[in-house]
């Protein structure tokens, strides 16, 4: 059976929220604009009392900057001749090839995949059961060295869900007892990836989650809408609600009895571990950092899959070292205790080139949204359209505050599970 999709792309709601510069936007804006602003008139910040306001305003100012040269790369990028005409049509029809055979197929490996997720999970949750949450949140760290992919793994939970729900919004008109079955095993993988998240303390990752489902609810839908239905508002509601709620008990499960007391924990303190890393830009302003490290951390992130035993001196990613660079000596590889920071985007490129190499660097990451957006748009194939915006969403969200390194592994072992179906996608497409 065939299903069709008639993809509009003028000024619909599954066009702005699929849009790489709506999200990155979003993010830029939270990051390097909002947080900056309540850190000052708080007064809250974490490695020093205050800042000089020139240097805050001065690194707010390039980082402005760094933004605005990728948005104007991602506007002029990749737009041959051939593929103009193709990107400015209004509306364009994709077809899927997906019979009842090749559903269950997709259906049976998510299950798989989910249950695999599943038990990795259930090995890092009996670790934690028997330390005790606060314990393990002080070395998660030290806990986690040597076992990396059984520390990745888990997120194969995280992405079930996200095949389940993809599987019920293109099935749920044409093949409703299959998209009952994905419907229910969504449930049940979403509330084990929560549990999970909020037992490990990972709120971001679960504010992800909620953001790849809002977006698959609303790009990969059989029926455009041209204005916003009360039924899709609801969702937009329930979505929010859900995820401030879980990302505030999450951050405050995770430092409100370490450090503060409960009662004394606010919305701010959240928002500010999770997001205030721009902080981190404005003590290398102001201390006169220019101990470059010229591209390290990146390759720290393409050898984190060789254990240390076999190269004890590999890389280091960008968080520790950042975290040495604030506190002088304060991770030591294979030290109990020890803890990181978050950097993202441009802190990562500011440590590794400068501010040069971060405007430069900013101009190629523009450029690198674009090309994946494109091959969004000119794709007829249904796995590389999920693939690509999964990439897209992930890329212009997660990337803008992670550190490459934790970042570049998470993608490539979230990624084989759509590989996989992807493989057979393929294989069963040759046959007929």
């Amino acid at each position: 059976m065939t299903i069709n999709y008639k993809i509009i792309k003028k000024n619909y709601l599954s066009d702005n929220l699929s849009n790489p510069l709506f999200l990155f936007g979003l993010f830029f804006f939270i990051i390097h604009m909002l947080l900056p602003y309540l850190q000052w008139i708080n007064g809250e910040f974490r490695y020093k009392s205050n800042y000089d306001i020139g240097v805050y305003i001065y690194s707010i100012f390039y980082i402005f900057l760094a933004y605005l040269l990728c948005f104007i790369s991602f506007q002029m990028g990749f737009k041959s001749k051939e593929n103009k005409s193709r990107l400015n049509l209004d509306t364009r029809n994709v077809s899927f090839n997906l019979s009842k055979k090749l559903i269950t197929i997709f259906f049976r490996i998510t299950v798989v995949v989910f249950f695999i997720g599943l038990y990795f999970a259930y090995q890092v949750y009996s670790q934690i059961s028997i330390l005790g949450q606060e314990d393990y949140l002080r070395d998660r760290i030290g806990l986690g060295v040597g076992s990396g992919i059984n520390m990745l793994l888990p997120h194969w939970i995280y992405i079930s869900s996200l095949i389940f729900y993809f599987l019920y919004s293109l099935t749920k008109v044409t093949h409703k007892l299959q998209s009952r079955y994905s419907f229910i095993f969504f449930l049940i993988s979403f509330s084990a990836t929560t549990i999970y998240y909020i037992t490990n303390s990972n709120r971001n990752s679960i504010f992800i989650l909620l953001l790849n489902i809002l977006i698959i609810h609303f790009v990969f839908q059989k029926i455009k809408v041209k204005r916003l239905s009360l039924k899709n508002f609801m969702f937009f509601i329930f979505a929010g609600i859900i995820a401030i709620t879980l990302f505030y008990e999450v951050g405050k499960a995770r430092y409100g009895t370490l450090y503060k007391g409960d009662d004394e924990y606010t919305l701010l303190d959240n928002l500010n571990g999770a997001f205030g890393n721009h902080e981190n830009i404005v003590w290398m302003q102001e201390s006169n950092y220019s101990d470059y490290f010229y591209g390290e951390t990146y390759l720290a992130g393409f050898t984190n899959f060789i254990p240390r035993s076999i190269w004890p001196d590999k890389p280091l990613g960008a968080g520790p070292r950042m975290k040495n660079i604030i506190y002088p000596g304060s991770y030591v590889v294979g030290k109990d205790g020890n803890s990181s920071l978050t950097t993202g985007l441009f802190n990562e490129l500011l440590m590794n080139f400068g501010v040069i190499g971060m405007l430069i660097g900013s101009v190629f990451f523009g450029f690198l949204l674009k090309y994946i957006f494109i091959k969004i748009k000119l794709s007829n194939s249904m796995i590389n359209i999920l693939i690509l915006q999964y990439t897209l969403i992930v890329f212009t969200s997660q990337f803008v505050y992670a550190e490459f390194l934790g970042f570049f592994s998470r993608y490539i072992i979230t990624i084989i599970p759509f590989l996989i179906i992807k493989f057979f996608y393929y294989r069963k497409s040759l046959k007929k």
